[in-house]
C-alpha cells in the first residue's frame, strides 16, 4: 500500500486523545493538526491521525464479500488485490510476520466501493497495550473488534 492510500486514514481524534498517545510514546502513526476548509487556521482540540508504519497483511480465514451469503465476491475484488471486498465479513486474521510491533497499523488490503466521494480504505489495528490504555482512559467513538495473528 502506497504513502497516497495510507493518507486516506484521516481519522480525526481529539486532543485528549493525541495526548495520551504522545504519553504512552505509542507507534506508527503521526498527529497532523486538524486545518479549517479556507486552510488557514488550524482547529483546536482536535488532531489527524496519520497512519505511518509499514502495513500488515490480512490473511484466511479473514472472509470478504458483499454479505454473508456471497464471500468472495469477484464484483467488488480488485484483479491486482488490492482491494480484497466490499466488507470484512469474519474476524480479520493477519501475518505474524508482516508487523513490525507498532501500536498502530493499517492493513494492506482495502475493503469498501470506488463510487463518486466514497473509496477503499484498510482496516486500522491497534496492539494490545493501546486496545487496554483506551478502556481505561474511556476514549469514545471507537469499536473495537477482535484481530489475530497467524
Amino acid at each position: 500500500m502506497g504513502d497516497h492510500v495510507r493518507d486516506l486514514l484521516g481519522n480525526v481524534v481529539s486532543e485528549r486523545c493525541a495526548t495520551l498517545l504522545r504519553e504512552a510514546d505509542a507507534s506508527g502513526f503521526d498527529l497532523l493538526p486538524v486545518v479549517a476548509c479556507d486552510g488557514r487556521e488550524p482547529i483546536a482540540g482536535w488532531r489527524q491521525l496519520r497512519v505511518t508504519g509499514v502495513p500488515v497483511e490480512a490473511v484466511p480465514p479473514t472472509a470478504y464479500g458483499s454479505n454473508p451469503f456471497e464471500v468472495d465476491d469477484p464484483e467488488f475484488r480488485c484483479p491486482l488485490g488490492h482491494v480484497a471486498g466490499l466488507n470484512v465479513l469474519s474476524e480479520l486474521v493477519v501475518d505474524r510476520r508482516s508487523w513490525a510491533g507498532d501500536d498502530i497499523v493499517a492493513t494492506r488490503q482495502l475493503t469498501g466501493l470506488r463510487e463518486g466521494l466514497l473509496v477503499p480504505s484498510p482496516s486500522l489495528l491497534i496492539s494490545p497495550r493501546l486496545f487496554r490504555l483506551m478502556r481505561e482512559n474511556h476514549i469514545k467513538g471507537v469499536r473495537y473488534e477482535a484481530a489475530h495473528l497467524k
